[in-house]
């Protein structure tokens, strides 16, 4: 399986997978973002990597985001889907729709994929979640990924400085 030549078939075969994250991330502050990563296998597809990223900005609540990427065996990345906070206006660029200030999904699409847009560019909007964590329980489910605790990492998430 080929990032450039995948479907949307196989997209939603791979997000829905049974997969399992093999390490318990430290939380990371860079910048304006506090971040943690997952790495997840999946049984069915032993040559696919897979990374839960977590991302939520330390200035906006609203703005956040948890997303599947693919890491295949020919050196490229996918990301599969995203789940994204209401810091932002987004446009479905082919669709010419836009979703304001909604929380919502991005999910790769062969159609982007092909006219060379961005994969993940299309978007629906979601009252699946609320914040950051909410989002990353949500996805944990929608994903079908197993072995995801709480982290208690005793960092706030805003600073008044």
């Amino acid at each position: 399986m080929k990032n450039k030549e995948i479907t949307d078939a196989e997209i939603d075969k791979l997000i829905r997978c049974h997969k399992r994250a093999t390490n318990k991330p430290r939380t990371t502050i860079d910048f304006r973002h506090k971040k943690r990563n997952y790495t997840l296998q999946a049984a069915d597809y032993p040559d696919i990597k897979f990374t839960l990223y977590y991302r939520q900005n330390t200035e906006d609540e609203e703005d956040y985001s948890v997303g599947l990427l693919a890491h295949f065996p020919d050196g490229s990345d996918l990301t599969l889907i995203r789940f994204n906070g209401s810091s932002h206006i987004h446009p479905n660029r082919i669709e010419n729709t836009e979703i304001k200030w909604q929380t919502h999904i991005h999910i790769a699409t062969e159609r982007y994929i092909h006219l060379q847009a961005k994969a993940e560019g299309y978007a629906i909007e979601t009252n699946e979640y609320q914040s950051v964590d909410e989002a990353l329980q949500y996805a944990t489910k929608y994903c079908n990924i197993h072995n995801i605790t709480p982290i208690e990492d005793n960092l706030d998430l805003f600073y008044d400085t």
